[in-house]
């Protein structure tokens, strides 16, 4: 194919290409070899035609015109022919021209035995090349194909994901449990953790199932460098210092980000009625539970250490209160402030929240290779996608929590930026978000859960 020049550099380089009897799997030593330094030597004006003669043989309009009216194979092959003829001229004129073809293996279209047209592959591209040598007198460079990305749990399929969002079993295209750039952007993925998945991953040639857990790995990683840490209480239960002095608020310093000092801290205040997580209390511990339980001492972060005193129920059993005191010398700073205790629990004060709608996202596909299940629904119950679908997905791909409290210092976040919510995830403002209704995604969770899970 034809390159514009003007582009060509930023595209494409001299080690970029290899000779087709140098990639892996072919060894058709008919073909011509690369000379060393050949790209070093020449200019893009020898290789690549420049735009006011690449407006002369190729029409834009029609090439739009073959996208709108049949498929980009049909396109490239129409531009091919052209090609062709375009040579065949030059040979019979005696212009002392070449026809210089750089090929991606998944670029051209090659008529198959049965007459039809199926994207250029392996030992199909290099029958391709060796007609265009043959006949036009081309001479062949081009670089290996490489696979398509796979994703366990995930459907890579343009059609099928067209059928999520038609049917409305996501919200569109950027619903964040969707394999989209605008979907990860939502969910919080970060450009960089998704250049470092494809760096640790790497570039191979077969039709590989790549682990999402690698994916929120590299996630994970990279949000851990540069998210900002908060407190958020997602199941909350209230947390009553009985002998804090009633009416009395501290602001205590938090730090925005241990892993760069550079960025700073924010003040978070401390009062005697907090919430903190139901999970972290137990009334009847086991002997390891180093959480809030009555009799023992846990640090509030950023705070005081604390004593359990016992805790107050309804009438169905429920927790609704749990109590404690707290130790007015432990705050930082403070002579007992490096006193060891196991546990370090999370918080905000009650009076100094704001209520916020949380998004746990998961796993959109219950199955881990979806495409395959789905082919295999269909053909033994005779279904149609949709219905293989529907039977596939994950009914806890989406948790929506209501009734959570975050602290004040994220009234004025917004969507891009990264945080990490202590002891739970990473998470990022939804654009659904307004500042009197705030909403999160959950980018990914602290630790692989899935792994445990699949064991």
């Amino acid at each position: 194919y034809y390159t514009c020049k003007d582009d060509a550099p930023a595209f494409h380089s001299a080690t970029g290409w290899t000779e087709w009897s140098k990639v892996d799997g072919h060894n058709d030593k008919t073909l011509p070899q690369m000379p060393a330094g050949y790209l070093e030597k020449v200019t893009y004006d020898d290789v690549f035609m420049s735009v006011s003669d690449a407006k002369k043989v190729i029409d834009a309009d029609k090439m739009v015109s073959w996208h709108a009216q049949a498929s980009r194979m049909d396109a490239g092959l129409q531009l091919t022919k052209e090609l062709a003829q375009i040579a065949a001229k030059n040979k019979e004129s005696g212009e002392d021209r070449n026809l210089i073809v750089f090929i991606a293996a998944s670029s051209l279209p090659y008529q198959n035995q049965d007459g039809g047209y199926q994207t250029l592959r392996s030992e199909a591209a290099m029958e391709a090349a060796n007609n265009l040598k043959k006949s036009y007198g081309a001479t062949i460079f081009g670089f290996g194909d490489f696979n398509k990305l796979n994703l366990n749990y995930t459907l890579m399929s343009k059609r099928n994901l067209l059928t999520l969002v038609k049917e409305g079993l996501v919200d569109g295209w950027d619903d964040p449990r969707m394999p989209t750039i605008c979907g990860f952007r939502r969910r919080g993925y970060s450009p960089e953790s998704i250049r470092k998945f494809i760096d640790k991953i790497g570039y191979t040639t077969y039709d590989a199932l790549n682990d999402f857990a690698l994916l929120e790995s590299a996630v994970r990683e990279d949000l851990n460098a540069r998210s900002t840490r908060v407190s958020a209480v997602l199941n909350p239960v209230k947390l009553i210092l009985t002998n804090y002095p009633e009416g009395q608020v501290e602001e205590m310093e938090a730090i925005n980000n241990p892993e760069d000092l550079s960025a700073g801290t924010h003040t978070i205040e401390f009062s005697r009625e907090l919430w903190m997580e139901r999970d972290d209390f137990m009334e009847d511990a086991p002997k390891k539970y180093f959480r809030m339980t009555p009799g023992q001492e846990v640090r509030l972060k950023n705070a005081y250490i604390v004593k359990c005193t016992g805790c107050k129920k309804d009438e169905n059993g429920n927790v609704v209160e749990v109590y404690a005191e707290y130790d007015p010398n432990t705050k930082s700073g403070m002579p007992e402030a490096n006193r060891k205790v196991k546990g370090t629990l999370h918080w905000v004060s009650c009076n100094h929240c704001l209520k916020a709608e949380v998004r746990l996202y998961d796993r959109l596909w219950k199955v881990e290779n979806p495409r395959d299940e789905m082919a295999a629904i269909r053909e033994a119950k005779g279904c149609s996608p949709l219905e293989a679908m529907q039977e596939m997905i994950n009914p806890d791909s989406l948790k929506v929590l209501n009734e959570c409290y975050v602290e004040k210092f994220l009234a004025d976040a917004k969507p891009l930026d990264y945080l990490q919510f202590q002891r739970i995830g990473y998470f990022n403002v939804d654009k659904d978000s307004t500042p009197d209704h705030l909403v999160f995604n959950r980018t990914v969770s602290l630790k692989d859960t899935w792994s445990k899970i699949n064991k």
